[in-house]
């Protein structure tokens, strides 16, 4: 990219969490950086985290811990205005977020 501009990954889940979300957004971050662009992942907090083994920097937003509700997931809290800074410089973002495919429709009707 042009001007030092830095690609913001924003998603549900990313390592320790080992998931489908998870395992994509670390590839799309590795060879972002590999490529020698500038990555930032946002992601929300985890207890058992530890970011110091990416190369590139892994922003974690405040979350609540549902582990042991939904098997191993944390809900973000909405960003504050200091986590908010890096995507607002950011020219290009990828957002990568769980959909429910049957909003609106009664639950087995299509």
């Amino acid at each position: 990219m042009e001007n030092n501009e830095t690609i913001c990954l924003l998603n549900d889940s990313f390592p320790p969490v080992i998931d489908g979300v998870a395992n994509a957004v670390k590839n799309y971050a590795d060879i972002i950086h590999q490529t020698g662009e500038d990555v930032v992942v946002v992601t929300p907090s985890h207890p058992e985290s530890d970011d110091r083994v990416f190369p590139y920097p892994v922003i974690r937003y405040p979350s609540l811990d549902f582990r042991k509700m939904t098997g191993g997931y944390t809900a973000g809290i909405p960003f504050s205005p200091a986590i908010a800074r890096p995507m607002i410089l950011s020219p290009l973002y990828h957002m990568i977020l769980p959909t429910n495919r049957n909003r609106g429709r009664p639950s087995g009707k299509s």
